[in-house]
């Protein structure tokens, strides 16, 4: 029997939520890529991505209701 294939690690974030992996974290991007296009996903690999703080400064009209 053969071992199952391994896909190679295409995403490496700069950080992860505990307990999870990096070949938990490649699966499901690649499940949202195929949801949304890669054009709408943007997986932050350094810090100079994002301006420190920039979290607080959401625009609300970007936010989607439900």
């Amino acid at each position: 029997m053969n071992p199952p294939s391994v896909r190679p690690l295409k995403f490496k974030s700069l950080a992860l939520p505990p307990k999870i992996t990096n070949g938990d974290f490649n699966e499901f991007i690649q499940e949202i890529i195929e949801l949304v296009g890669t054009e709408n996903v943007e997986v932050i690999t350094k810090t100079d991505q994002v301006e420190d703080d920039s979290y607080m400064n959401l625009d609300i009209r970007m936010i989607p209701i439900i």
